[in-house]
């Protein structure tokens, strides 16, 4: 069945994804089972489990071999067993500790990891179980196998690249997935697929990155460096990234014949298609299609140079930073264009204007250059049809770094305050209505920015749909002015999406004027707040899943505040509510127990007469 659902996932897709019909098929399946993967559910292994038992004795044997895990208890002699014959190795920790409905679930998903392995024809999976105890503890395996194990570790996976690698719950619950990654191998390229990949460069976006390794399979070396550039693969920076493929080269005529030249052994070139963004590359033509080649660093070297050199040369041959590669730039150099109010003539010249700056930049001021990375971001614009601006990454935080995600009236929709309690925004407009864009007065501008001369800008603030008379109350003030507070308090809590709060907000801040007006001698002293619930949230007040809601909080009781949410709302029926929750008193608890008590000593046998019949 996993076969049949399989198959008809990979038609689907690759109907819609032409790189994917023509790039190389083992590629295509492990991107594709991400979706099949979550397609196939514990009902369907119910099913296949029930096809399988319908089928004649030995096809179901087979069927089972195939398909459904086999669990063998820990042991180092067969974990050793398991490496020397070069399968990978999943090793579930103390299934004790978890429900049995658990472990079928975990069960379930991976038995479609190891009927995607024997698909795929890739290295088999070993499934074991390890219980500590006392002659196997804990504390000897760690010293053993040099891994780090801690309480919320669930697997421990072992592939031909990497020795034993903890994986949690967290990880299990967010990227099941990534286990799938784990075990996926390295695309080889050679003679008998060179064609069918030169092909597929057609279908190549602008956003795909290459990474090709050139490793002779006659090379003495060849097992050493193949496990190295299968431990670059599996880093968490580029295993979690769509657009980065890794290739595997062992034929040097093939590397002729994609324009790769002068290769030795171990070299790692990054490839890149022709960007349209991008005015200043060297290309190569293969079949027609123009690409950006680069030899950056050996695997023989150390890792981290390799990582850095990477990370460096992709930022020279793209003027436009990707997500491909992690940077270390500070600030982010943003263009924002609205393309469909902008011409193709103006679109063209701030891009070639944005690609001039970059190689100025990086070669004229190397020490401006090694703090900016260069941002395109496309996005409809009410006002401007383009802009340009600086982004504070480092102040800002990660959440700004995720640039392609999070737009910039979200990003000054937070609230971003210093110790001084002073606000700031981390971001600095390019003056375009007093200064031309060009490579001077933006090279300029960005010294100003590093510098801390430039002046950060702020969103305009929109007119308010009417004026308020209450008083803004967040999560830390919420206890000072509501709780401790020896007046009766009414909070109105609303929300930014809420249609009923912007109809009814004008009628709560008139009340809130009228209270104010009120002479406090003859009139209760009320006083009246309001609290953005999508922001704040509060442990001391009741939970309610819509807004408006009105609450009342005694002065003589702040603990149980009298609630007011209903789905139909009348202004007078706001106001009533208001003035009779603000007009009488709360007894206090100790006196009603004290009237209680006097009333139960009282003799009351004198005060009412037997009725007469």
């Amino acid at each position: 069945m996993f076969r049949s659902v399989f198959s008809n996932f990979t038609k689907a897709v690759r109907r819609n994804h032409p790189f994917m019909k023509a790039f190389n098929k083992q590629a295509f399946v492990v991107s594709s089972l991400l979706g099949a993967s979550l397609y196939l559910t514990n009902n369907n292994i119910k099913s296949a489990k029930a096809q399988t038992e319908q089928q004649p004795q030995h096809q179901a044997e087979k069927k089972e071999d195939q398909e459904f895990i086999q669990w063998v208890q820990f042991s180092d002699e067969k974990y050793e067993q398991a490496v020397k014959e070069g399968k990978n190795v999943i090793i579930f920790l103390e299934p004790s500790r978890f429900k049995q409905s658990f472990i079928k679930e975990i069960e379930g998903f991976l038995e479609n990891v190891n009927a995607f392995q024997h698909m795929v024809k890739a290295r088999p999976i070993v499934f074991m179980k390890l219980e500590f105890s006392e002659s196997n503890s804990l504390n000897s395996f760690i010293n053993k196998y040099k891994v780090d194990i801690e309480e919320e570790t669930l697997f421990l996976f072992k592939n031909r690249y990497i020795d034993l690698n903890p994986f949690s719950f967290n990880e299990y619950f967010s990227d099941k997935d990534a286990i799938i990654k784990y075990f996926r191998e390295i695309n080889q390229l050679n003679k008998s697929n060179e064609r069918e990949f030169i092909n597929s460069l057609e279908y190549i976006t602008s956003e795909t990155a290459l990474i090709i390794a050139y490793i002779p399979q006659d090379d003495p070396n060849y097992e050493r460096l193949h496990e190295r550039f299968g431990q670059l693969s599996l880093l968490k920076t580029y295993s979690e990234n769509k657009n980065l493929h890794f290739q595997l080269l062992n034929d040097p005529e093939t590397a002729n014949n994609i324009g790769l030249s002068d290769v030795k052994t171990g070299d790692i070139h990054l490839v890149i298609r022709k960007s349209k963004k991008c005015y200043n590359q060297s290309t190569h033509d293969v079949n027609g299609v123009q690409l950006n080649i680069r030899k950056y660093a050996n695997l023989k070297e150390n890792m981290a140079s390799i990582i850095q050199k990477a990370n460096k040369t992709y930022n020279e041959m793209n003027v436009f930073s990707g997500r491909s590669f992690e940077f270390d730039a500070r600030y982010s150099l943003v263009l924002e264009l609205d393309e469909n109010r902008l011409s193709k003539q103006d679109k063209r010249r701030l891009v070639q204007l944005f690609s001039e700056f970059h190689k100025d930049l990086r070669e004229k001021e190397p020490e401006l250059y090694k703090n900016v990375q260069f941002v395109y971001v496309k996005r409809d614009n009410e006002g401007k049809k383009w802009k340009i601006y600086i982004r504070d990454d480092y102040r800002y935080g990660q959440k700004i770094k995720q640039h392609s995600v999070t737009t910039r009236e979200e990003l000054e929709s937070l609230d971003l305050k210093d110790v001084n309690d002073k606000p700031h925004s981390f971001i600095f407009d390019f003056p375009a209505k007093t200064t031309t864009p060009d490579v001077v007065n933006l090279t300029e501008w960005v010294r100003s920015v590093q510098n801390g001369t430039a002046k950060e800008s702020f969103k305009s603030q929109k007119k308010p749909f009417y004026r308020k008379y209450s008083k803004k109350l967040v999560g830390k003030t919420f206890e000072r002015e509501v709780q401790n507070n020896e007046r009766d308090q009414v909070v109105f809590f609303y929300s930014n999406h809420c249609h009923g709060c912007k109809q009814y907000g004008p009628h709560y801040e008139n009340l809130a004027l009228e209270y104010l007006r009120k002479d406090p001698s003859q009139f209760p002293k009320v006083e009246f707040n309001r609290m953005n619930s999508d922001r704040n949230s509060l442990k001391t007040a009741p939970i309610f899943p819509f807004t408006p809601v009105f609450m009342v909080y005694k002065k003589e009781d702040k603990s149980y505040p009298i609630i007011y949410s209903n789905t139909i709302f009348t202004p007078q029926d706001l106001r009533i509510f208001i003035e009779n929750t603000t007009s009488y008193k709360l007894l206090d608890v100790e006196k009603f127990k004290q009237h209680v008590e006097i009333v139960k000593k009282t003799d009351l046998s004198g005060i009412f007469e037997p009725a007469k019949h």
